[in-house]
């Protein structure tokens, strides 16, 4: 037996894990930046709906159902009175005329012949009750109702199963739940859901690196301030739980710290502002190390200067967007938006666009998918859009209810032309 072993070698170093990398980018449009429709698909890439778990039903508004809730027996269970009325038996009102009216002594119960039941609308009617009579076909007179028309059984009466006979699905899963679905699905019986939850959302309001002082500055903290409070507002809309946080200064650093601290709380970073210099600029400066980062331009306006990265760890989503409010809120609608309703599981993450007749022409740049703002108004049955005119400022935006959406491949639209547009009100 040795006394003295080999002395065995140092295991290798693991290898370094790879750093952390964006996926592919799109190839550049006719005019060298990236078409609307591949930035869109390319961001919704890179996020991932969150885990649903159990709630209350009242926590549930808003959000999307994940899965599909079925009726544990028939809805509703017993007959009810569609209308406040009388129940009564339709053979007891078989020949009632105009001038020969049929006396019904009014009870409470059907037992007897010739008995009406005060219900109100959604009770169960009496046993023995096959009809509903409503309060203005009768006239009540000391305990004795006056019917001057024939009732016909089940009239006015909901029948057993007339809203979901047992087992039938009641919501399909991806469903968004609304005040009535929770209506519905509180007289089922759920008192609980499997949904996702709110995505929680910082915005962060980001200085600008730019020389000057004073006017300049100030400028440059309201642009920055208006943009920032109103993606908040639009993402609490979308129906997000949201923060707003300011970055004052143009100290990288600084930025890279909030930015930091922010993730523990983030499913998706939104940035106003600090893009100016790309790569070189405050943000790309402060996300250096933070995770992989693309600064791009898209063929749209406004809103065409964005950036994207994938933050910390847990790879946050980080939309960066203008610091101007109009083209901030222009590539939210397009952008931020859909990310926000991928987050929630939502069935279709691009809002619907409505059709509308353009009451004057709207000029383009070709190549360029472009948001204008414009105003509706109804004709007959028609929807109607009239472009807004003025240097894109937030007054022309705040009276704006819709923003028509202009197509990269024409040069305008002519007055008449049916143009499609998304609802700008939140």
């Amino acid at each position: 037996m040795a006394l003295f072993g080999h002395k065995r070698s140092p295991a290798p170093p693991p290898a370094p894990e790879p750093e952390p990398t964006l996926p592919a980018a799109p190839e550049p449009g006719p005019l060298g930046l990236r078409t609307v429709d591949d930035q869109r698909d390319y961001l919704l890439s890179m996020v991932e709906p969150l885990m649903p778990f159990g709630m209350r039903l009242l926590d549930a508004w808003g959000l999307s159902l994940c899965e599909d809730l079925t009726a544990e027996g028939d809805l509703p269970a017993v007959p009810e009175a569609e209308c406040d009325g009388y129940a009564v038996i339709a053979t007891d009102l078989e020949e009632p005329s105009a001038t020969s009216a049929t006396k019904l002594a009014i009870r409470s119960d059907v037992h007897k012949v010739g008995a009406a039941v005060p219900v109100l609308a959604g009770q169960p009617l009496p046993e023995g009750a096959d009809a509903v009579l409503p309060l203005t076909d009768g006239t009540a007179d000391s305990g004795v109702l006056l019917v001057r028309r024939a009732v016909r059984s089940g009239e006015h009466v909901r029948a057993v199963g007339a809203d979901a006979a047992d087992g039938e699905v009641l919501v399909e899963s991806g469903r968004r739940l609304d005040a009535r679905i929770i209506g519905l699905l509180a007289g089922a019986g759920f008192d609980k859901v499997f949904c996702r939850p709110r995505p929680r959302v910082v915005v962060l309001a980001v200085g600008e690196s730019r020389p000057g002082v004073g006017v300049v500055e100030l400028d440059a903290a309201q642009r920055r301030d208006a943009a920032s409070h109103m993606i908040a507002a639009a993402a609490k809309a979308d129906g997000a739980q949201v923060w707003r946080e300011v970055i004052p200064g143009d100290d990288p650093a600084a930025v890279a710290e909030t930015v930091s601290d922010q993730l523990i709380r983030a499913d998706l970073l939104v940035a106003c502002g600090g893009m100016a210099g790309g790569p070189e600029g405050l943000m790309g400066q402060a996300l250096a190390g933070l995770g992989p980062v693309e600064f791009t331009d898209v063929a749209m306006a406004p809103g065409g200067q964005q950036g994207f990265g994938l933050i910390g760890q847990d790879q946050i989503p980080l939309l960066m967007l203008p610091s101007a409010p109009t083209a901030a809120y222009a590539a939210y609608q397009v952008f931020g938006r859909a990310m926000v309703r991928k987050l929630m599981g939502a069935r279709h993450v691009v809002p619907e666009l409505i059709s509308c007749i353009l009451d004057a022409p709207v000029t383009s740049q070709d190549g360029v998918f472009e948001l204008v703002p414009g105003r509706l108004r109804r004709e007959a049955e028609a929807l109607h859009v009239r472009p807004l005119s003025g240097a894109g400022g937030l007054d022309v935006l705040t009276d704006a209810d819709v923003l028509i959406a202009v197509p990269g491949d024409v040069t305008g639209l002519a007055a008449g032309r049916v143009a499609h547009c998304w609802r700008a009100a939140d």
